[in-house]
């Protein structure tokens, strides 16, 4: 009995160390060739693949597509679409909602960081007329500058990839950016991820951006830009007057 036991288990870890070495071969295939899915039946396959190594190897799952999300956020990258479709498919929209938002955080501070302190000169010689008028908008609402990102962040197919990289030059503070992108993309991130869990049923990434989707998204930026001007109301009108 307690040699078939012994073969039993060595079976077992045969098997286990199998699969652990197909897992990690699958994994550096894709992070080798950094070739993220274009194309929706290419997230479907990616997704099916991981999917048969999530149980047993959740902790590196979650490492190698933190590391692929913290990539893109981090250099401003587009496709950040797709990879919260993929953690619908993957985790789930309850776990995966928040992990996004805040990887998408985390990210998007490091981009802030990297321009501050190595890209200033390269971003502003690319984004000069861009810049100055961003520069007007923050000017204008820098007493309230907290709900002026957030509804910038919230308005469907704003460019959010050009407000990371030139808050830095805006003298925008770390902590309001980071506070707003991680609550002003918790809409879109949310709708994204909520989709992804029912990837399977999805024809293309245009159902993504539905006009229903966008409809929401933007009652959402116009309920917080209300927000602001109210807040903003409130603090002048209670403001102490100096004599």
């Amino acid at each position: 009995m307690s040699y078939k036991r012994k073969n039993n288990e060595t079976v077992e870890q045969i098997e286990t160390s199998v699969e652990y070495n197909n897992f990690l071969i699958e994994m550096l295939r894709y992070t080798a060739s950094l070739q993220f899915p274009r194309s929706i039946e290419a997230l479907k396959n990616l997704s099916t693949t991981l999917q048969h190594y999530r149980d047993d190897h959740l902790a590196y799952l979650l490492l190698l597509y933190g590391s692929a999300y913290l990539y893109k956020q981090s250099f401003s990258l587009p496709g950040s679409a797709i990879l919260n479709l993929l953690c619908g498919a993957l985790f789930g929209t309850w776990i995966g909602f928040p992990l996004c938002c805040l990887l998408t955080a985390i990210g998007a501070s490091l981009c802030y960081l990297l321009v501050s302190n190595f890209a200033r000169n390269l971003v502003v010689q690319c984004c000069h007329k861009k810049i100055l008028v961003l520069q007007k908008k923050v000017e204008a609402g820098r007493d309230n500058l907290f709900f002026v990102l957030l509804f910038m962040r919230m308005v469907p197919m704003s460019p959010n990839s050009l407000i990371t990289i030139t808050c830095p030059l805006l003298n925008v503070p770390k902590k309001i950016f980071f506070f707003s992108i991680l609550f002003g993309m918790a809409p879109y991130t949310f709708i994204s991820v909520q989709t992804g869990s029912f990837l399977s049923q999805l024809n293309s990434f245009d159902d993504l951006f539905s006009y229903r989707t966008l409809l929401t998204l933007g009652l959402i930026a116009t309920v917080a830009g209300c927000t602001g001007l109210i807040v903003a109301r409130v603090r002048r009108r209670f403001a102490p007057t100096v004599m």
